[in-house]
């Protein structure tokens, strides 16, 4: 039984993979320019806090 990307071409999988991370970058940008035009940073803020979280209002700017 042949494991899935057996004999896949190492360009092939590198491409593949570069793919992959290049996509996940932009969900996670779209995320956080949604949430800054929108004003949802602060609430996130302010529950992290709730919850207890060290420096959450400075942590959220990272």
């Amino acid at each position: 039984m042949a494991f899935p990307g057996e004999g896949v071409a190492p360009a092939r999988a590198a491409t593949a993979l570069e793919v992959l991370r290049v996509t996940a970058a932009l969900l996670i940008r779209v995320h956080c320019v949604h949430r800054l035009t929108m004003g949802l940073v602060a609430p996130f803020g302010t529950w992290l806090d709730s919850l207890g979280f060290p420096m959450a209002m400075a942590g959220r700017w990272r």
